[in-house]
């Protein structure tokens, strides 16, 4: 019989081998679509999420600020006449709290008899050379003669703003249609984009006007003055938005006038002036939103660098999914041509020989396909994260390419030496000491670490550590970094922003203890002495004692109030600093058990103000939870050096587990006192011991 026949298949049996492969070609390229699918979906219920949370910010601020407009309506609301120096001091306030406000204007109406009253009044209180203008050629002049005039008459903040004092919205025709229809509403009503007269820059500018009636009629307008772009990036300031372009149209102005600002994080696709809106066949969003008595459509589109952030996981399942088949076909391919080989086998001795050859082949093939797959699976590893293998003391035996680009050291500085070579010195020991004992018991051990480069860069890293066993015994350690400094940074600022947050209520709610509550009862102590004078001379001994004794509560009621504003947000450390606070803290209490003795070697003291309160919250936080029988004594130390402050507490007694403290154990929307002190850069150490009955926490912030 012909060797030949040994090689090859039968048409039927290479046809079934053909079907099978088409088969799974076909249902790994459908797999491939639904992936696609589902990873863009993602991509656009993400985008959409974000792009209604920057609306929602703009609405937002937007309103407030009309808010705010309405208030002028308040003020004229309860008085008749209002001075320049009233409407100076009631708008300072307001003005201080938002950067998205060019001015706020009391804008009467003068009829043209009235004109030089209202021109020397103005004079009179030292505006020296006030006139009524007008805009004529670009040029500021004194303004004709007309029926009615609308001059800016007051004006906060006068800085900046000179330039409109005494102008006639009147006199420009867009001005002049919103104070008609204002007239005519009596709503407020917004301007189409204007130029400011106070405008040196190229920002579009939006006038609101809100009408002010007395006696049915009305008498002058309340002006809210907007810088377009200022409003729109005041109101993303917090917001991350490079991955973004935003263009904000009005969709009530006439074309060639409706675009009014647009926020855009790729040169190539700046609109023009007389732009007129018109929605993208690409990916976007857009909303319109309510204006006074207009509306704005606000449209947001992706940039290109967010696109191309798509996930390629379905590519890459999908070259697995083929290589699989054609592997698969592959050993179904083998497999029948070995069932045939074994078949000739029984007839000749040449056949049994050619066998085992074809045998030996498919194995050395299988063992190569073997080793190509694990160089596929390291130049995969390799291509995705920092890789490093170490012996069994944590001496570097190979890195890849991205550990030498990360950590900026040849390969030759770093075979051989420890892994230490990389320690930022951030983690403490136990840390460390947490981690050799997962990984010499053969577990993988997995956490964040803070590394240094050679140029003294930290990088967060999310660190795997892997132990290679061989005899049931660790020989190496695969250690796997994926660089995460991107994602802490948006964390801090995430944290930071909730801290600040929560010292913000912690303020508002002091002051609205201190001067509401306290002055209450501070009114109703002096009301309870003026009724015991009374009742010298009365014999009701019962009455008298009932007195006395409310009179007592209220004098507690009020200690306890003043105390309790003082610990939410101490008013010696806004003015003193920390030291004094402490000291203050501890003399409240100094009445209390445990025995607290307060030691420094600290005059004065300049940090950072966050600093300062984290510390202050962590010594008060221990503090309370010492408060209890089993405790005795308290020692605590603050000592500043050139290179560090330090903070040692001592607790001699039995007190609750410390492995976390919250600032608040009430309230556990507040963040933990260790993860607040680490937000910082700096370490919180506790060693408490249960038998001994003593707690020892260090802080440390290095400088």
């Amino acid at each position: 019989m012909n060797s030949s026949k040994f090689l090859f298949l039968s048409s039927k049996q290479l046809f079934i081998l053909a079907f099978i492969l088409v088969l799974e070609i076909f249902g790994s390229l459908i797999l491939y679509n639904n992936l696609l699918k589902n990873e863009q979906e993602k991509i656009n219920e993400r985008f959409e999420s974000t792009s209604k949370e920057l609306i929602s910010s703009i609405k937002k601020e937007i309103h407030s600020n009309l808010d705010i407009l309405g208030s002028i309506n308040a003020l004229y609301s309860v008085t008749n006449s209002i001075s320049r120096n009233q409407f100076k001091r009631y708008n300072e306030k307001t003005l201080s709290k938002t950067g998205s406000i060019q001015a706020l204007e009391w804008v009467p109406i003068v009829k043209l008899e009235d004109k030089y009253l209202y021109e020397s009044t103005a004079r009179k209180n030292g505006l020296t050379n006030f006139q009524i203008t007008e805009l004529i050629d670009g040029k500021v002049v004194a303004v004709a003669n007309r029926v009615k005039y609308y001059p800016v008459f007051y004006l906060e903040p006068l800085s900046g703003n000179e330039t409109a004092l005494g102008f006639d919205l009147g006199s420009n025709p867009t001005r002049l249609a919103a104070i008609n229809k204002c007239i005519k509403s009596e709503q407020l009503v917004a301007t189409s984009r204007v130029k400011l007269v106070q405008e040196k820059n190229h920002q579009n500018g939006l006038l609101v006007f809100s009408p002010i009636k007395k006696k049915n009629e009305i008498i002058g307008f309340g002006l809210g003055v907007y810088r377009i772009k200022d409003l729109i990036t005041n109101a993303l300031d917090n917001l991350t938005c490079n991955d973004y372009n935003l263009i904000v149209y009005d969709i009530s102005a006439d074309e060639g006038n409706q675009l009014l600002v647009q926020l855009s994080n790729e040169e190539n696709k700046i609109l023009p002036d007389n732009a007129t809106y018109s929605i993208p066949e690409v990916v976007h969003f857009k909303q319109i939103i309510k204006i006074a008595d207009r509306e704005w459509l606000i449209l947001c589109t992706p940039t290109q660098a967010y696109l191309n952030s798509i996930s390629n996981s379905p590519e890459l399942i999908l070259i697995i999914c083929l290589l699989l088949s054609i592997t698969l076909s592959y050993f179904t391919y083998s497999n029948l041509k070995k069932l045939i080989n074994k078949e000739l086998n029984e007839t000749l001795l040449e056949t049994k020989v050619n066998n085992r050859t074809i045998e030996l082949e498919a194995a050395n093939q299988k063992l190569n396909q073997a080793i190509k797959s694990l160089s596929d699976y390291k130049t995969a590893l390799d291509s995705a994260a920092i890789v490093s293998i170490t012996d069994q003391k944590g001496n570097i035996e190979y890195v890849n390419e991205k550990f030498l680009n990360i950590f900026k050291y040849s390969e030759s500085e770093l075979i051989g030496k420890n892994q230490r070579i990389v320690n930022s010195g951030f983690h403490n020991d136990d840390f460390w000491r947490e981690m050799w004992i997962t990984i010499e018991k053969g577990n993988i051990w997995r956490n964040e670490v803070r590394n240094k480069a050679k140029d003294g860069t930290n990088y967060w890293l999310d660190t795997t550590i892997v132990p290679l066993i061989r005899n049931h015994k660790p020989i190496q350690y695969l250690v796997i970094k994926n660089d995460i400094t991107k994602r802490k940074y948006i964390e801090r600022k995430i944290i930071n922003s909730i801290i600040y947050s929560q010292e913000q209520d912690r303020e508002c709610f002091s002051e609205d203890l201190h001067e509401g509550l306290a002055q209450t009862l501070a009114g109703l102590s002096f009301q309870i002495q003026a009724i015991e004078s009374r009742l010298e001379q009365s014999n009701d001994d019962v009455l008298k004692t009932s007195i006395s004794t409310i009179k007592e509560y209220i004098y507690k009621s009020l200690e306890n109030t003043k105390n309790l504003a003082k610990e939410l947000m101490p008013r010696l450390m806004m003015k003193f600093g920390l030291i004094p606070s402490i000291e203050q803290y501890i003399k409240n209490i100094v009445t209390l058990e445990p025995n607290i003795e307060f030691i420094t070697n600290i005059e004065s003291l300049k940090i950072d103000k966050e600093i300062e309160i984290t510390i202050y919250r962590t010594i008060v936080a221990i503090i309370e939870r010492a408060k209890a029988p089993t405790v005795k004594d308290i020692f605590i130390e603050i000592i500043n050096t050139k290179s560090c402050l330090q903070v040692k507490i001592n607790v001699l007694g039995s007190i609750k587990p410390l492995t976390v403290i919250n600032s608040d154990e009430k309230n556990t929307a507040y963040i933990p006192i260790q993860k607040r002190i680490e937000l910082y850069g700096g370490q919180m150490i506790i060693d408490q011991d249960i038998k001994s009955k003593q707690t020892n926490i260090i802080i440390k912030f290095e400088w």
